[in-house]
């Protein structure tokens, strides 16, 4: 708040000297905002669970599942810090347990992000196992980390509010000392318990006891099972949705959102109509009986506010649901407010958008191939990790290079890449794993600020090999790093990225040696392919998608042009939901930041972030052209991404 206030008053007064200024102190305003809003939100939930108001539902849910989006949700915090983050299942696990999946989210998301922010080097593992009391089951849930570890007179006061292990603690990695309390009366909330163990300096390990519910007819799944299990839901290959005989209206703006809703639906059993704005959503709903109505919120015409609440004023009782990319903490109020039963955000997740429909409408999951395939697990369940295919597709940084000074800061990388490649061979081969960790630690960071964010993952891999002392592992690692800078590409001043022949060796990169023979260099645009592109029955919506996309370009380099921020702003929020709905993942960050940055007026980041959504939609790859590439690998401009 001090923050707030104070930078508010500098630009009230007029002491700033010049834009850039200005632009920083309005970020420091937001940033501190959205920092007050997180610490309101925990008081909010801490008092409703305080005052008895807080809501709990009690439904069938997976908590295997539920682990595992948390795992995924982390699993970049972690490998930032070279923390190794597991999943175990101890013996058979119930596929589902009767409990509020929001909350059980909540309170593995806490403890889990705790674990992660606390341990420095090591690991965090989550384990599960079922005491399978016939009267009253229970599922115990424990996060174990290797990190600080708490002081034995701290034990009984870190469930309190605003309370942390002491005020180092509070120093050196912040927070607000609420995660901790509200889990715990989330757990309580639901029947269960938090305890904590711990050994200062060694770690620490928060135990969940939540009680399952009737288990009477649930399937009990063995560790390896559990995998195959998660494995099946995420491939969506051998298991289907099934659903009684239910009418539904979905009710949105964008073509191609509709018509991926519809084929999912359709092909559930349901019977679906469409309406392309509120008011023919409105009338529809109005002359139909419909059991559910899907509604997209922002809309011409009329917006899904207004219909809502005609329909409600006009005595429509069944659930009608948002469906919006606004995700905003607090909207989901708005819609409630507004009349929506429920609220779904875009882009859609399959799965959850499918689990939510077969809550509403009766539906159920029905496998198609019970006969599950064995899966390589270690003893305590976990996957093994298997290995890469070779790539050698070339890599070119994600950051825009006909930026003159972005350009340069490229270079830069990719010359000092090549002599700190060569350090490592000689840290690894003389056994300075100190020396190792500190040149890995180095480009875990460098390669994704400059958009090689291939060197991320490897590169934390390698500095865990170095802590540990492995050098068989580091060697791997080490090869897997040269192995990513013989692919680059290095950019050309106002132009496309050039393409080196067989990728320039560390050999190359050392002397800064960008420079290209004209006989040997191709134009390269790495291809964004829907994750849809090898499923058939997804074509029709993405080629939609494809199409307005084209026509979506013209209107966001007329609004640059014209610097209108509102279009900017209108036109980024549609490219976050319909991208990602149907499988062009690759513009949800760019064009989430893009809509933040016209929100916010900041000119510089937009033009960084406009020319990125430029070359992702010349790089769009329509799914008949992704299956020509497979079979004509040949093309340059139409390289597979792998």
């Amino acid at each position: 708040m001090n923050a707030i206030l104070g930078f508010t008053e500098i630009l009230k007064r007029g002491y700033v000297k010049n834009e850039q200024d200005s632009l920083r102190y309005l970020n420091i305003i937001n940033n501190s905002g959205k920092n007050l809003l997180d610490l309101i939100n925990d008081i909010l939930d801490l008092s409703k669970v305080e005052s008895g108001r807080q809501e709990i539902e009690k439904i069938q849910v997976m908590p295997h599942r539920i682990i595992s989006d948390v795992l995924q949700m982390l699993g970049v915090q972690a490998r930032e810090k070279s923390v190794e983050l597991l999943f175990e299942a101890q013996g058979p696990q119930p596929q589902t347990i009767e409990t509020d999946p929001v909350r059980l989210r909540q309170i593995i998301f806490n403890l889990t992000g705790n674990a992660v922010k606390f341990t420095d080097t090591g690991k965090v593992t989550i384990d599960c196992c079922l005491q399978n009391d016939r009267v009253d089951p229970q599922l115990l849930i424990r996060v174990t980390d290797s990190g600080i570890g708490i002081a034995p007179d701290k034990l009984n006061v870190v469930f309190d509010p605003f309370v942390q292990a002491d005020a180092e603690t509070t120093r050196r990695f912040g927070g607000t000392g609420l995660g901790l309390a509200i889990s715990r009366k989330f757990c309580r909330a639901l029947g269960g318990d938090i305890t904590v163990e711990s050994v200062l300096g060694k770690g620490s390990c928060f135990s969940v006891t939540l009680p399952t519910g009737d288990l009477q007819g649930v399937a009990l799944l063995e560790p390896e099972e559990v995998i195959a299990v998660q494995q099946q839901i995420d491939e969506g290959s051998s298991s289907r949705w099934q659903f009684p005989e239910a009418h539904v209206l979905v009710v949105d703006d964008g073509a191609e959102n509709r018509e991926l809703v519809c084929f999912l639906l359709e092909e559930a059993g349901l019977k679906v109509d469409e309406a392309e704005n509120g008011q023919v959503g409105m009338e529809k709903a109005i002359a139909n009986q419909y059991d559910l109505i899907l509604m997209d919120v922002q809309m011409p015409v009329m917006d899904g506010f207004t219909a809502t609440r005609i329909l409600r004023q006009k005595g429509v009782d069944k659930p009608i649901i948002a469906l919006t990319a606004n995700a905003m903490k607090g909207f989901e109020q708005q819609c409630l407010d507004a009349g929506y039963s429920g609220y779904l955000s875009k882009p859609i997740e399959i799965d959850r958008f499918m689990k939510y429909m077969a809550e509403e409408l009766g539906g159920k999951l029905v496998c198609e191939d019970t006969d599950l395939s064995p899966v390589a697990v270690n003893d305590h369940g976990a996957g093994a990790k298997q290995p890469h295919a070779r790539d050698t597709t070339p890599i070119v940084s994600r950051l825009p290079a006909n930026n003159e000074k972005i350009r340069q800061l490229i270079l830069r990388f990719i010359t000092r890449l090549g002599e700190q490649l060569q350090a490592m061979d000689v840290a690894v081969e003389g056994n300075d794993f100190e020396e190792v960790a500190d040149l890995a630690h180095w480009l875990k960071g460098a390669g994704g600020t400059v958009g090689f964010d291939v060197f991320t993952e490897p590169a934390a891999e390698f500095e865990a090999a170095a802590k540990a002392g492995e050098k068989a592992e580091a060697i791997d690692a080490l090869a897997e790093l040269h192995s990513l800078a013989e692919r680059i590409v290095c950019p050309e001043n106002g132009s496309s990225p050039i393409s080196v022949t067989g990728g320039p060796t560390a050999k190359h990169l050392s002397t800064g040696n960008c420079q290209t023979d004209s006989q040997s260099r191709t134009i390269h645009n790495q291809p964004v392919v829907s994750r849809f592109a090898a499923q058939p029955k997804f074509h029709w919506p993405v080629l939609h998608f494809v199409e307005k996309l084209k026509e979506q370009m013209v209107n966001m380099e007329r609004a640059w042009q014209h610097l209108d921020m509102s279009e900017l702003a209108e036109f980024a929020s549609w490219l976050k939901g319909s991208a990602g709905t149907v499988g062009y993942d690759d513009f949800t960050e760019p064009a989430t930041r893009l809509e933040d940055s016209a929100r916010n007026g900041e000119t510089e980041q937009i033009a960084l972030v406009v020319e990125q959504i430029r070359w992702l939609s010349r790089a769009v790859v329509p799914p008949e052209t992704t299956e020509n590439n497979e079979l004509s690998a040949n093309t340059p401009q139409c390289t597979k991404r792998m």
